[in-house]
């Protein structure tokens, strides 16, 4: 298998849907067969970024804690809306995302054989 370069958009709020779940097992069973994962944090998926998260509130399982673990995975191409973020008040500054501004978003999305939405 060629080794492709995997973008995955993660856009949507991370409890009430099982979208940020599912886009992280992607990105983790895409790591496994050695394909190079990117995620970037838009919208409302910024919030994963907030460091205090108690979704046992909800009922769930905190999909932070997945996106903790990504490194293992040789996961570090994590990137951040900062507009999106600093809208919403998502302070990421200490989290493993790297800013990237609202006029970069065209260029960094182009660079990847394939894009994956959620």
């Amino acid at each position: 298998m060629s080794q492709k370069s995997i973008l995955l958009i993660l856009s949507q709020a991370p409890y009430g849907t099982p979208n940020a779940r599912e886009a992280l097992d992607i990105a983790l069973t895409s790591a496994a067969f050695d394909q190079t994962v990117s995620i970037l944090f838009s919208g409302d998926a910024t919030w994963l970024l907030q460091a205090e998260q108690n979704p046992a509130d909800i009922e769930q399982k905190s999909v932070a804690q997945v996106c903790a673990a990504l490194p293992m995975y040789d996961i570090d191409q994590l990137f951040v809306v900062t507009d999106d973020a600093e809208q919403r008040g998502v302070e990421y500054q200490q989290s493993p995302a790297s800013p990237l501004g609202s006029d970069a978003l065209s260029a960094f999305i182009a660079k990847h054989d394939v894009v994956l939405r959620f």
